[in-house]
């Protein structure tokens, strides 16, 4: 009795670590609905191995909302105490609804200033814990915009989000921007801005739009904060604060939130933007060409470039010249940050710095992640991709800022290729790849595609890359084991003495062990596990050895024999 005892407390401590203090409660008055947002721990994946949450997966479970009104004491939701019932899912935003049968009930949680929620897991584990906040609004809060993405320029200083509303009655708003930092949302107003703002593009919350369906822009601009002195020393110093986390974290939540007066309370609309994206006057996000692969080992994403960014090839007419050659002078390195979403479940976020010339020198940056965050993104076999989103920091000497810019959300693949080796012979190369053999890949049918082959040649850290072929050739999902020769007779790239002489020129000893080779075609990418060098001397080194080893394997065996006899 005493051990089931120890394991039922050990039992109820892991599912109060199920929930995050994240958790809010919004009404909605419209339709008289309020919800239970219940978030999950962030720290989930961390807890030890006595996290029992995951253990409840798909469970029925109930759930009562527990609000404080200064005018109606404390009100429960439903009333009667009965529990809401709900789905338990791991690790996930779960909402709980409860829709009142009058407006005169419904009203009762309007003023309330805090709650709670009791939830019993499973029909036996009861967790209680506190929400966040509680506020109400006069519609469903996702439904007052249709879009809504977070724009910046930390080179011009500006934040803004770019929305396309929807109608909602919000017939007299304060906006603010919040940031989440330490599970509590800090909030800076968006002041009205003067339509002649530099930044503005004509569509800003400013004196001349004020109604809600007219804004399609709320832009806070540290320019004007200064200049008009709307704002306090605090304002400042969380605006200064943001900023600074964001330059090392672009995973940072960030919301646009709509207050508004509701009877003796107010009422928050509150929307969180589908992807954050810098937006400065050079616009270099337009350089990269990008495309992102996960295999078996690592993340490689193909930035597109070729040496150089083309947003700073600008002549001396244009006006941001002496911006691009300021940068172009003083640049040093790159701070690289990703941000993956694996299906809406998970949030990955790597990050590395790397000098210009290598920067430049090649045509993809590989991250190598954790093994175990790898096999998470790898081993649900339903899945086959999830997005990622790149972000580029150049900075100086010294490590400050001059330049950023990123990609929108794109598509991370998982490619079929397990591994590949290329067998190098003396008039061409054999490409041989093993497939992975599970049905995501196994369906798929046979792809008559072009293969682009290169080499990256790597000396003094200075990467130089070499295309070596274009040809057609035909990947079999099916076949385990697939095999293309390729030979400069096919390259449809370079005339056959170009190519002869680059593929020659990276199978010299001196250059072997430099040369990364990488594999694309339009589905797949794959950089090379290993070559097998086979030309002349290669060969007449092997038949050499091979002889000698004959020989010597001839004489031991004799040995042997004799002395087996010799024993006998």
């Amino acid at each position: 009795m005493f051990v089931i005892l120890v394991l039922n407390s050990v039992d109820v401590k892991s599912f109060k670590q199920c929930f995050s203090p994240a958790t809010t409660i919004v009404g909605n008055s419209l339709t008289r609905t309020i919800y239970l947002n219940l978030q999950p721990n962030p720290l989930m994946l961390l807890i030890p191995t006595d996290n029992m949450c995951q253990v409840l997966q798909g469970k029925t479970s109930t759930a009562v909302m527990k609000l404080y009104s200064p005018l109606n004491g404390n009100v429960m939701v439903p009333a009667s105490g009965t529990g809401i019932s709900f789905k338990y899912l791991y690790n996930q935003n779960i909402t709980v609804s409860y829709t009142f049968d009058t407006q005169a009930n419904y009203d009762q949680t309007l003023d309330a200033t805090f709650g709670g929620y009791t939830v019993h897991l499973d029909g036996e584990y009861i967790v209680e814990g506190s929400v966040a906040s509680v506020f109400h609004t006069l519609s469903n809060q996702t439904s007052c915009f249709s879009t809504n993405y977070f724009s910046f320029s930390l080179i011009d200083y500006w934040l803004s989000f770019d929305v396309e509303p929807v109608f909602c009655d919000v017939p007299v708003f304060t906006p603010f921007f919040e940031y989440q930092i330490e599970n509590k949302w800090a909030r800076l107003p968006i002041h009205k801005i003067d339509p002649a703002n530099e930044f503005a593009t004509g569509n800003e919350y400013s004196n001349t739009k004020t109604n809600f369906l007219s804004i399609k822009r709320y832009l806070l601009s540290p320019f004007q904060i200064l200049e008009n002195q709307k704002y306090s020393p605090q304002d400042l110093a969380t605006l200064q604060q943001f900023i600074d986390l964001f330059k090392t974290d672009k995973t940072i939540n960030v919301r646009l939130s709509l207050d508004y007066p509701i009877k003796s309370n107010s009422g928050s609309i509150t929307s969180i933007p589908f992807y954050v994206f810098s937006k400065n006057q050079l616009n270099c996000f337009n350089s990269l060409k990008a495309r992102s692969s996960l295999n078996e080992q690592n993340i490689i994403f193909r930035t597109g470039l070729e040496g150089k960014l083309e947003c700073l090839e600008i002549n001396n007419t244009n006006p941001n010249y002496a911006l691009a050659q300021h940068i172009k002078n003083n640049w040093f390195q790159v701070r690289i940050d990703i941000v993956i979403d694996h299906m809406n479940n998970y949030t990955y976020y790597y990050d590395k710095t790397m000098t210009i010339e290598q920067f430049f020198s090649g045509p993809y940056i590989v991250f190598k992640i954790p093994q175990d965050e790898l096999r998470e993104m790898m081993d649900d076999k339903s899945v086959t991709e999830g997005t990622i989103q790149m972000f580029i920091e150049i900075q100086d000497q010294n490590g400050d800022y001059l330049l950023d810019f990123n990609t929108l959300p794109i598509q991370m693949v998982r490619t079929c290729i397990n591994k590949t080796v290329i067998h190098q012979k003396i008039n061409g190369m054999k490409i041989v790849s093993w497939m992975k053999n599970d049905s995501r890949c196994t369906n798929k049918p046979k792809l008559n595609t072009s293969l682009y082959f290169s080499a990256v040649l790597t000396d003094k850290n200075v990467s130089t890359l070499q295309q070596l072929y274009k040809s057609q050739i035909v990947i079999d999902y099916n076949n385990y084991f697939n095999e293309n020769i390729v030979n400069c007779s096919q390259d449809s790239m370079h005339t056959p003495a170009i190519c002869e002489e680059n593929r020659r020129s990276n199978i010299k000893p001196e250059n072997m062990n430099k040369v990364v080779y990488n594999y694309v075609t339009t589905d797949e990418y794959a950089i090379i596990d290993y070559t097998i060098i086979d030309d002349s001397r290669a060969i007449h080194m092997w038949s050499i050895a091979l002889s000698v080893f004959g020989g010597l394997l001839t004489v031991v065996i004799i040995v042997i024999i004799y002395v087996i006899v010799k024993q006998q």
